[in-house]
């Protein structure tokens, strides 16, 4: 077994090869890659919607089939998302029989390098796997031949811990029996 630490200031090291040209001519001492800073960041701030101020990737009605997801910030897998604008994601329209429900995720995607807000159609639970992790910001509730999603159609998901949650510390305390247990 192996100590690590980190992170610290690489500092050059003219004995090292360097990988470029291949020859000993220096190099950095130490290197870091994303996968450790999401270790590391993971450890201690969970995955979820940032909860202050509480309007964050708030999910609302746009015009005609689309929807706006609002500003905000979010933790997946110690990676995390930052939306600096309204972002629209149009719905597709329901042309069967039958209401559909659609939600509105944040997709962590490790084969795409990226989390982005999407809108599937027809799936309720979110995906989590080795190569996709899902939040689930909203349901969308769509009536056969629905033209326009109203505020009503949606329903907020961030608060809900088992399909998106808000981010927690180390030390996420809900009761103080919890907090007495830790202390043992």
């Amino acid at each position: 077994m192996a100590e690590t630490s980190g992170f610290f200031q690489a500092q050059w090291d003219e004995s090292l090869l360097n990988p470029i040209t291949q020859e000993y001519s220096g190099w950095w001492d130490r290197s870091y890659d994303s996968e450790e800073f999401r270790k590391y960041f993971g450890q201690f701030i969970k995955n979820g919607v940032f909860g202050t101020p509480t309007n964050q990737l708030k999910v609302i009605a746009g015009t005609g089939l689309n929807v706006i997801v609002s500003e905000g910030w979010a933790m997946i897998n110690g990676a995390y998302y930052h939306n600096d604008a309204p972002k629209t994601l149009t719905v597709r329209a329901n042309t069967g029989s039958g209401y559909r429900y659609d939600s509105v995720m944040l997709r962590y995607s490790e084969e795409d390098r990226q989390i982005t807000a999407v809108c599937l159609d027809n799936v309720s639970n979110p995906t989590r796997n080795d190569n996709i992790y899902d939040l689930k910001l909203a349901t969308i509730t769509l009536a056969p031949g629905t033209s326009s999603i109203s505020d009503s159609n949606i329903t907020d998901t961030r608060t809900k811990k088992t399909v998106c949650g808000m981010v927690t510390g180390v030390l996420e305390v809900e009761t103080t029996e919890d907090l007495f247990l830790q202390f043992e």
